[in-house]
């Protein structure tokens, strides 16, 4: 009876298996500084099923569907201030995702960071779609207007 229950707890732990993998740390100047660990949620292939944003209070789990649609990340006063989108993209190689930012909240104006995940083996990785620089690390730069929050000024790569 013992071994038929280790078999039924292996078989079902197969079907639901899933790994979070470190994928990079976003540190938002805006929310005084701070940091949204990134991952991914792979599958026993390696393959992904999702992102996962972790702060110190809160994770989040978000499947690809939702981010091949566009997800928003951060609403704020009736504006999406970021957005991740990646329409395309495939679980086994990856692709281009843009995170798109409010710039100007005041004149409503948005800006695009691009970036690629892509996948070496067993690993994804993030890298500038111009450099191809890896991304560890992304700080998101307050842009104020006399001394209020109206946005994300640049997001630098690995500061």
């Amino acid at each position: 009876m013992k071994k038929f229950f280790a078999l039924i707890f292996i078989l079902f732990s197969q079907l639901t298996y899933s790994l979070d993998l470190p994928l990079a740390d976003v540190i938002s100047e805006p929310e005084d500084n701070r940091v949204h660990k990134f991952l991914v949620e792979v599958d026993d292939n390696f393959d992904i099923r999702g992102l996962v944003r972790k702060t110190e209070e809160t994770i989040q789990r978000i499947n690809l569907e939702e981010v091949i649609e566009g997800f928003v990340l951060l609403n704020k006063e009736g504006l999406d201030v970021i957005i991740l989108t990646c329409p395309g993209y495939d679980s086994v190689h990856g692709g281009e995702i843009t995170l798109r930012y409010l710039y100007d909240g005041l004149a409503k104006k948005y800006r695009d960071f691009n970036m690629e995940l892509l996948r070496d083996g067993d690993d994804w990785s993030l890298f500038t779609v111009s450099e191809k620089i890896k991304i560890n690390t992304l700080k998101l730069v307050a842009r104020r207007f006399l001394g209020r929050l109206i946005g994300i000024k640049k997001i630098l790569v690995n500061p």
